[in-house]
């Protein structure tokens, strides 16, 4: 039961904080652009690689198993997510190195959740 309870706010907190993402960072690129279709752009890198995963992501749980792929990607999110700040803070942020960063983010995110048939 213990680990069924910890499993479950680990997975709680993982989506609060993409759900949180998911409005931070076009926002973010609207507030350091100004520009709408910055944020747009944004918002998009956040979804067209999400569906893109989602359809491939079955065969790399089914070889790997649920655990190893669950705990990779949640790795390689936290790093594609946690340089945003870094990124920013020395001004080597730009809108392109953000998209890729956002898909990448995402693409890791959308995988961990992946459930084979």
């Amino acid at each position: 039961m213990r680990t069924l309870a910890a499993w479950l706010v680990a997975d709680a907190l993982a989506l609060t904080g993409t759900r949180l993402a998911a409005v931070a960072l076009p926002w973010l690129a609207l507030t350091t652009t100004g520009s709408a279709t910055a944020a747009g752009l944004v918002a998009f890198a956040e979804l067209a690689p999400l569906v893109l995963a989602k359809v491939l992501a079955g065969p790399l749980v089914d070889r790997l198993g649920a655990r190893p792929v669950a705990v990779a990607c949640d790795a390689a999110s936290a790093v594609a997510i946690g340089s945003i700040p870094v990124l920013h803070h020395l001004d080597l942020l730009s809108l392109p190195l953000l998209l890729v960063v956002v898909a990448v983010a995402i693409i890791a995110f959308a995988r961990r959740g992946a459930r084979s048939l």
